[in-house]
């Protein structure tokens, strides 16, 4: 018997959902909704690519209202400004058993208590894909130092998206530390455009402050090309992963501090998904926060983002326009 899962959105990030989907070792009925042609074309194109069994299917879709009534797993993959629409759209109305939200969650602070409010009991089973909890260096660094007060994080490199992705870097000190934390954003005054059409970027430092010790500070730099390295400090052990060489360097008191290096690299999204929608078919942990803990993580950022804007005199009030 097959399970029927409904991606809401062929973008880019939908597209390597469907990928990773084709590698779930159990018969699947895919369902992907997108308004665009061009969207659900290029998705099928990238599904067909790596496709290898005749017992997964894929169906596009150009109208909500001709999802499947029953669905194992929705995975909705829009970006952050019309998230919500598409909850209202899907919450109560079809039968979904299982979640899987993108991040960000919203971008209106406002959203959040809304959101929670349409879910009800469905919060139980949402979870947000802040994915980097899934990556063998956090994970191995959980294992190693979890809750300790002295591991300190440092996330830099030049113009990597501070404010859409700062969200994946406050839920890895939420992972790592399960303690209350303060954020303080010491932004630029400049607001960039994203990359993304009709959002914003900022540049400058977000630090993550925990409240029994330890933290993590991010920084993206306005200018230069630094590449994106995450760098743990502890007194047993330095480990400086240069991510954008697939570079890992470990220095501890066993190597006399010299630092090792060893190929690391960050896993795509469509390596991820097939355990992860596994995990949430048979019923256990996927990993991933639900979406109680996450949409707590998105708010203390997204506020601590906007606070930071005002201190230069802008005000985008309770809606951060990143995604």
């Amino acid at each position: 018997m097959s399970n029927t899962i409904f991606v809401v959105c062929a973008g880019n990030l939908g597209s390597r959902h469907l990928q990773g989907l084709t590698k779930v070792e159990r018969p699947l009925d895919i369902y992907v909704y997108d308004p665009s042609p061009d969207s659900l074309r290029v998705a099928r194109e990238r599904y067909d690519a790596v496709r290898t069994r005749s017992d997964i299917t894929l169906t596009t879709l150009d109208s909500i209202a001709n999802a499947p009534s029953e669905i194992d797993v929705a995975i909705v993959a829009t970006t952050a400004n019309v998230r919500l629409q598409v909850l209202r759209q899907i919450v109560g109305v079809l039968n979904i058993k299982k979640l899987l939200l993108e991040k960000v969650l919203f971008q209106d602070l406002h959203d959040y208590e809304e959101g929670a409010a349409l879910l009800g009991d469905a919060a139980r089973t949402t979870w947000v894909n802040c994915a980097q909890r899934l990556w063998p260096f956090f994970k191995e660094l959980k294992a190693r130092y979890a809750n300790d007060p002295d591991l300190r994080i440092t996330i830099s490199g030049s113009n990597w998206g501070l404010g859409c992705n700062s969200v994946h870097n406050t839920d890895i000190a939420q992972f790592l530390w399960a303690d209350s934390a303060k954020h303080e954003a010491l932004l630029d005054a400049n607001v960039i455009d994203s990359k993304r059409n009709g959002f914003k970027e900022f540049t400058g430092e977000l630090i993550t402050s925990i409240s029994t010790g330890g933290g993590l500070r991010q920084i993206s730099y306005a200018r230069g090309t630094a590449p994106f390295v995450i760098t743990a400090n502890h007194p047993l052990e330095t480990l400086s992963w240069d991510v954008s060489n697939s570079k890992l360097y470990t220095a501890n008191d066993q190597n006399g501090w010299t630092p090792k290096e060893s190929n690391l690299s960050a896993p795509f999204q469509s390596q991820l998904t097939a355990d992860v929608v596994t995990e949430m078919l048979d019923g256990r942990d996927c990993g991933l926060p639900n979406f109680e803990t996450s949409a707590r993580v998105h708010l203390e950022t997204l506020s601590a983002l906007l606070t930071g804007m005002r201190r230069h005199g802008v005000d985008f009030g309770t809606l951060c326009p990143v995604t």
